[in-house]
């Protein structure tokens, strides 16, 4: 009786460490959860983002489906080649891509590059540039094709043409030709905004302030609701670029404006 119990027992283990041994089933999901972000081919997500601060100005990304701008550009390329773009892409500088602080991720964008006429289409997909009031920094080739390059910053106008997660099955454009505009561009002047005032004192006492920076005017806007605090306008963008970088040194939060001629 006592060697068939054990025996029993013996049995009883060997069939308990068999199923033990067994790795457990998987369960294969029937679908995605709703909400779950969708990939791209490179890694990347869609993402609009949570507000963000640098350098101590704020940024708040967000839809804006009407977005046009004009303000400078830059580019980055060599030391960011291959690393990840804030929506989890791998940045190649050859591709025509660009950075942006508040445009969803990605979205598609026209360049257009106020000095010479030139047109672009990129893909933004990575948050920038923080240096001075720079509107969008673009990668090597896409500066290359629009002739940013070898002047380093331009004034331009962005002109939002598509965004949303659909844009993330789309590959990344190795190259293309900037297109020549058939009615060129006006030139523009680019001007450094220090503040706008409802308050004419209010304006003619930051004037006063900047003086030691040069020499600021006022301009009253055609509503006359809006009093300009403004230097320039500057021989070239990166002169207004770097006048820029000056004032944020001492404290001062200017924005670049570029008004169509």
């Amino acid at each position: 009786m006592h060697l068939a119990a054990v025996f029993t027992m013996f049995v009883c283990g060997v069939l308990l460490m068999s199923a033990c041994s067994k790795p457990a089933p998987v369960v294969v999901p029937q679908g995605a959860p709703q909400g779950a972000p969708q990939v791209s081919s490179s890694g990347g997500i869609y993402k609009v983002g949570a507000p963000y601060t640098v350098a101590g100005r704020r940024y708040t990304p967000r839809v804006q489906p009407n977005y046009r701008a004009e303000g400078l550009a830059s580019w980055y390329g060599p030391k960011f080649h291959g690393k990840r773009t804030a929506n989890g892409e791998v940045f190649d500088q050859y591709a025509l891509t660009a950075a942006h602080k508040t445009l969803p991720l990605p979205s598609k964008v026209r360049v257009t590059n106020l000095d010479n006429g030139r047109q672009l289409v990129v893909r933004v997909n990575d948050r920038g540039p923080f240096i001075g009031d720079r509107i969008i920094d673009l990668s090597r080739r896409s500066a290359q094709l629009l002739g940013v390059e070898k002047a380093g910053v331009a004034p331009v106008r962005l002109e939002l043409l598509d965004s949303g997660p659909h844009l993330l099955t789309e590959p990344l454009q190795q190259d293309q030709e900037a297109q020549e505009l058939v009615t060129p561009v006006r030139t523009g002047r680019v001007y450094v905004q220090v503040g706008a005032f409802r308050l004419p004192d209010n304006a003619q006492r930051l004037a006063w302030k900047l003086s030691r920076f040069g020499d600021p005017s006022i301009q009253v806007s055609k509503d006359h609701r809006w009093h300009r605090v403004r230097f320039g306008p500057f021989a070239t963008a990166r002169e207004a670029d770097m006048f820029v970088q000056r004032l944020e040194r001492a404290g001062y939060l200017p924005n670049v404006v570029v008004e169509i001629r």
